[in-house]
């Protein structure tokens, strides 16, 4: 018994550890025992003898009784003190009404479950006297769980450590030897430095070269999970070796004796029930990636007093896996309890699982494999009018997007760690009492052909389904294109034999243009795939060549358009998504991300990956159109970190249309954003559009304007990295452009907001003798990019310099490499003035073009602009018959053949038959009614529509009508037959 303080009264209660029971406990009194209740299920307390209570609450207590405090989550990441606020966050006790009811009677109180955790009920007299009760609550009915024994236990926890430190390896293999050498010289390091090495207990901190490495230096070493976190990934690598059979650590006992002594210290002063401090990441999901697989390496040698002791405070931070934030206002998340969805989801589920195998807790593993299951689902739109203002659910869609945090494209990051999880959960369940349903595996395709099948281009995961993790220096496209190739590899046996093939050849042509990825995989848990990639490469059926396609993703502002030898990639914001993400001190330079910004992969090694975002101007972003206003990332918050400088606009109408492998895609562009913390430019407006109908990109922009400002307006057209050397040719108009180098430091351009001087300079050389073309030689010398200018606005100046552009990581992530590195880039922008008025700019891309190839299309070129103007942007390839049509407003304009009454995105081919095509979508997702066009075309049949189409023939023109209701964004088709 302890003494302890509630409220300002001294108590006295009987510390419980979380224990098995039964659930149909109806009435208890204050024995010290967990009591048990189910959701939506009562238990019934008695009042205790000669005890009248006056109040009963509910809430959490710490290892010493003590209950939990509101935190602050914003600026004052602790608990608040008296006279403190944070948001909307004040000074008092947590409560756990989001677990549990409490009715009172006179006889005692009912306690009724809500959801899965651990609460403590406290009931108060009017003599300050206080007596307590620890609830669990269950979340699964009996009835609903698989039957199981010991043995599948056993199994499954086998199953686990094999995947973490090898089975019977062959030891003749030197890449298995070389994998376990690593293991040993891991844990040896680990073990070496540990304070407290051979001692009879762990006294203090176990690794004190830790010591404000990574935290609050506001905050004490035991209350702070980010500093603590190392010494738990330390411990892991220590548990590795333990556990790794053919390892020279196997069952050592002086190494298990220090392993349980920082155990003990681990969970007795640092990472046990407290308050959370910091980050809540670290303390629900952080720390139990590495503490939940440590205790599974250990589970064969630990008691069970030991098992229920280290995961104890797993449980309290981390209860259920559908779920966040269990114990509410002492969570540092601003929504305190909350659904957890995708990533966050899956990451819970595997920890779910850890706590179910190590105590043999059926509930704790059905959640684990219902909740990692519910991820394998494809969210909808209930209503697009709504996402303006309420964004995504996190998760798969079925277009083949992921989103996150409420408007961000995730794809390759959180995306990836969904099926990082999926992968591990799938293998440990599979032909298990709790393995996944069948109907899976067709949600499974989806995700894995629709989602990473076109977000990987030769073995790069694409960089604007990143999100912030851009700015990680050490986490590139590179490597996580191999992680995805990984995670795919180890979930294409759930999938039916023709996506399998269909998989297998993306993999394959991964593995073609990433000859290192097999070599790279020499940890003991990816020897499995290391084999299964080599079959792959060595099988000729399978010939790793993938297709062209354009594919628009109209859910996440994004579109992809892939050729034999090129991709093009388009990033852009708008009312439902966030122009980047800027968040924990992470891509503070992010700002115009998706603004408009073009991607272009060749096949240039490390384009992305190594020298881009740490040094590229974020004001000259390629594609985009912008000024060189610092927007800023506002203050910090109490842990240092900066949140702020992501926005949406308050502009609708961004999307596109799609029709094979053509596409046309635009966004209005505005700087009127609904951020208030950071601000941009209110008055700047761009009808932006991209139309992809050959071999080339056509970028029209119009209706450029702006008010009130000091700042220019700036297109830019290219931003390229150079050789080394910057000795790349450029060639403009047919003549040679030689350029100085300049050195530049991007973080002073920041800071100057584009009008410092020297390094801080963003001039460049005025190009003024008519621009027809410019040719820019590759890095890898196989030809180069093209830039064709069709149409020229006297109003715009374009301007052309080569920098020696010079930065680092910490400038745009937090804690990142100080160390200054420098990219040389190639900039071409048009300059459209202060305050511009209705302006105009045109240019084509040619990707992987030479010289005289760009010559001759510029001389003879494919495409025609049939409109550019602010109500409408059409363009139309002659080679293709493919032509595309931006219309910007809800009025009548024409552009060719084709009218339309209304905000819409049309991609059209004209067929040598006779026959033509058209695809319609409405980009703006608001219009519940119809959108009407006119094709200037008479005597036209109907061979093929969507349910959704109309049509009419008027006069000498046909009507078209598509209900766009519910059509969130996507392409409508409709097959006309018309005179030859």
């Amino acid at each position: 018994m302890k003494k302890i303080k509630l409220l300002g009264l001294y108590i006295c209660v009987s510390l419980a550890i979380f224990a098995g029971g039964k659930a149909d406990v109806k009435n208890a009194k204050d024995t010290g025992n967990m009591l048990r209740v189910g959701k939506d299920s009562e238990v019934f307390i008695s009042n205790p003898a000669d005890f009248v209570p006056s109040e009963w609450i509910s809430g959490f207590t710490d290892v010493n009784g003590r209950f939990l405090k509101n935190v602050g989550w914003y600026k004052v990441k602790r608990e608040l003190q008296t006279g403190e606020s944070d948001k909307h966050r004040v000074p008092g006790t947590a409560s756990a009404e989001h677990l549990v009811d409490i009715r009172v009677t006179p006889e005692g109180a009912f306690i009724r479950g809500k959801e899965k955790g651990i609460v403590t009920v406290a009931a108060l007299d009017n003599n300050d006297h206080v007596k307590t009760w620890k609830v669990a609550i269950l979340a699964a009915r009996p009835e609903e769980l698989p039957k199981a024994g010991k043995k599948q236990y056993a199994e499954l926890r086998r199953r686990w450590i094999e995947s973490l430190a090898g089975g019977s390896l062959d030891m003749k293999d030197p890449v298995a030897a070389a994998a376990v050498e690593r293991i040993n010289k891991t844990a040896e390091e680990a073990w070496q430095a540990y304070a407290y090495k051979g001692k009879s207990s762990c006294e203090s901190m176990p690794w004190p070269e830790d010591a404000g490495q990574k935290g609050n230096p506001q905050t004490k070493y035991e209350d702070d999970a980010v500093e603590f976190r190392p010494a738990f990934q330390k411990l892991y690598g220590m548990t590795v070796a333990y556990a790794c059979r053919r390892g020279a650590y196997y069952k050592n006992k002086a190494l298990f004796s220090d392993i349980i002594h920082i155990l003990d210290y681990l969970t007795t002063y640092c990472y046990t029930a407290k308050s959370q401090t910091d980050n809540w990441w670290t303390w629900e999901i952080g720390i139990p990636k590495s503490l939940v697989p440590a205790l599974i390496l250990l589970s064969d040698d630990l008691t069970e007093e030991q098992k229920q002791r280290y995961i104890a405070p797993v449980v309290f931070f981390q209860p259920d896996p559908f779920h966040g934030g269990a114990i509410g206002t002492a969570s540092t998340h601003g929504k305190g309890y909350r659904t957890q969805a995708a990533a966050n989801r899956v990451d819970c589920s595997v920890t779910a699982l850890g706590i179910g195998l190590l105590l043999e807790d059926n509930e704790y593993v059905y959640l684990a494999q219902q909740a990692s299951a519910s991820t394998i689902a494809l969210q909808t739109i209930e209503d697009s009018l709504a996402l303006a203002e309420n964004g995504f659910t996190s998760g798969y869609y079925e277009d083949g997007s992921y989103l996150d945090h409420l408007r961000t494209p995730y794809t390759n990051s959180y995306g990836v760690v969904v099926i990082e999880g999926l992968s591990k959960i799938a293998s440990i369940l599979n032909n298990s009492p709790w393995q996944y349903g069948k109907e899976k595996a067709d949600i499974l395709k989806i995700m894995l052909a629709e989602s990473y099948g076109l977000s990987v281009y030769n073995s790069y995961a694409l960089d604007m389904f990143r999100g912030r993790a851009v700015a990680r220096k050490l986490v590139t496209d590179k490597s996580i294109g191999r992680d995805i190739t990984t995670y795919v590899l180890s979930l294409v046996g759930a999938l039916d034999k023709q996506t399998q093939a269909v998989i297998k050849n993306n993999v394959k042509n991964w593995l073609m243009h990433d000859p290192e990825y097999i070599d790279s995989l020499t940890d003991i848990n990816v020897l499995g795939i290391r084999a299964e990639a080599k079959r792959i490469l060595a099988d000729p059926s399978i010939k790793g060549t993938v297709p062209a396609v354009h594919r628009n993703y109209p859910l996440m502002d994004r579109c992809i358009h892939r050729t034999e030898n090129w991709l093009f990639g388009l990033s852009m914001y708008s009312s439902r998504i966030f122009n980047c993400e800027v968040m924990n001190g992470e891509n503070l330079f992010g700002w115009h991300q998706g603004s408009g910004m073009t991607f272009l992969y060749t096949d240039e090694p490390r384009y992305y990956t190594e020298g881009f975002w740490n040094t590229v101007n974020p004001f000259r972003l390629p594609g985009t159109t912008t000024v060189s206003k610092n927007i800023g990332n506002a203050q910090p918050d109490s842990s240092g970190f900066y949140q702020e400088g992501d926005f949406a606009s308050k502009e609708d109408w961004v999307g596109g249309s799609a029709l094979y492998n053509f596409g046309t895609n635009g966004m209005l562009l505005s700087g009127d954003i609904t951020e208030t913390k950071v601000g941009y430019e209110p008055d700047l407006r761009a009808r932006k559009s991209y139309f992809m109908l050959g071999d080339e990109i056509v970028c029209l922009g119009a209706g450029i304007t702006d008010k009130n400002s000091s700042f220019k307006v700036e297109t830019t057209v290219l931003n390229r990295k150079l050789k080394e050397d910057a000795s790349n040719n450029i060639v403009f108009n047919g003549s040679k452009l030689d350029l100085d180098l300049l050195p530049v430091d991007t973080a002073e351009i920041v800071k100057t907001e584009g009008k410092g001087q020297k390094k801080a300079s963003s001039a460049g050389t005025e190009l003024k003798d008519g621009a027809q073309w410019l040719w820019l030689e590759s890095n890898t010398g196989n030809g180069g990019t093209g830039i064709y200018f069709p149409q020229t606005d006297e109003r715009n100046m374009l301007y052309a310099r080569k920098v020696a552009a010079s930065g680092c990581w910490n400038n745009i992530g937090y804690k990142q490499s100080d160390d200054i590195e420098t990219t040389n880039f190639f900039e071409l922008w048009f300059d459209h003035g202060v305050n511009p008025a209705g302006l105009t700019y045109a240019y084509v891309i040619l990707p992987v073009k030479t010289e005289t190839e760009t010559k001759n299309y510029a001389a003879k070129p494919d495409i025609e602009i049939t409109a550019n103007t602010a109500a409408v942007q059409a363009v139309r390839n002659k080679r293709t018959g493919a032509s595309g049509y931006n219309f910007w407003e809800d009025a009548k304009a024409t552009a060719g053949i084709l009218s339309s009454s209304h905000k819409a995105s049309v991609t059209l081919k004209e067929n040598e038959d006779g026959t033509l095509e058209l695809a319609v979508s409405d980009p703006t997702m608001k219009n519940t009614a119809f959108i009407e066009l006119e094709l200037n075309k008479k005597n036209v049949a109907v061979l093929e529509k969507d349910d959704n189409v109309e049509t009419e023939a008027k006069d000498n023109a046909l009507l078209i009508r598509i209900h766009t209701a519910g059509t969130n964004g996507r392409t409508s088709y409709i097959k006309l037959q018309t005179a030859k």
